[in-house]
């Protein structure tokens, strides 16, 4: 096994999330999170509460092998993605909404329920 490709794959996974959300996501510390990701060796159960969260292939992450129950998006940047792009723009939204202030948080759902009554598309 390449622990440099499983950091890259998971930084891949990561996308745009710090590595500090990142892993208070999955219990672990910003550097365990800098380590995994410049080919440290991650742990089995981190790395299958990553592939949960992100509806990603544990055989794509180890290995760069597409499983043949994976929906697999194009390659991006040269990294293979295993993760669905409406799942990682609905994780990136999910953590932006998580991140607002409380106060916000209402009154963004309400403008996300306005433009699904007044979309074409449902």
């Amino acid at each position: 096994m390449n622990y440099v490709d499983i950091g890259l794959r998971l930084r891949h996974i990561r996308g745009k999330i710090s590595q500090k959300d990142f892993g208070i996501q999955f219990d672990v510390s910003k550097s365990y999170i800098n380590n995994v990701e410049h080919g440290s060796k991650p742990s089995l159960e981190f790395l299958i509460k990553v592939a949960v969260a992100f509806d990603a292939s544990l055989d794509w992450i180890l290995l760069g092998r597409q499983s043949l129950l994976s929906e697999l998006s194009p390659s991006t940047e040269g990294v293979q993605s295993a993760i669905p792009k409406e799942n990682l723009l609905r994780n990136e939204l999910l953590h932006i909404f998580d991140n607002l202030p409380p106060a916000v948080q209402p009154v963004i759902l309400g403008a996300v329920k306005t433009i699904l009554q007044h979309s074409p598309e449902k």
